[in-house]
């Protein structure tokens, strides 16, 4: 696969790497997915509980719509502190 092209995690579209969205520890999804997430988190009704990302970072955790927020980026995100 040519360097500038990258599969994407969920629907194995072969795109730009430009145009993808990193979802944290190399995995990489595509313009359409990355907008369908969007949308299923900006939906979503949210039940957090804490989690680590894979990286070992504090977050919270939707069992919901299976997102994680670091901590850290949680007040950005939702304009309160993490729960």
């Amino acid at each position: 696969m040519d360097d500038d092209l990258q599969r994407c995690e969920c629907c194995d579209a072969v795109v730009p790497i430009e145009t993808m969205s990193s979802c944290g520890d190399g995995c990489w999804i595509c313009p359409k997915c990355a907008a369908q997430a969007a949308q299923e988190f900006a939906a979503c009704d949210h039940v957090w509980q804490p989690e680590r990302d894979a990286h070992g970072d504090p977050g919270q955790y939707c069992g919901k719509c299976g997102h994680i927020v670091l901590n850290e980026d949680f007040e950005a995100v939702f304009g309160r502190p993490a729960p």
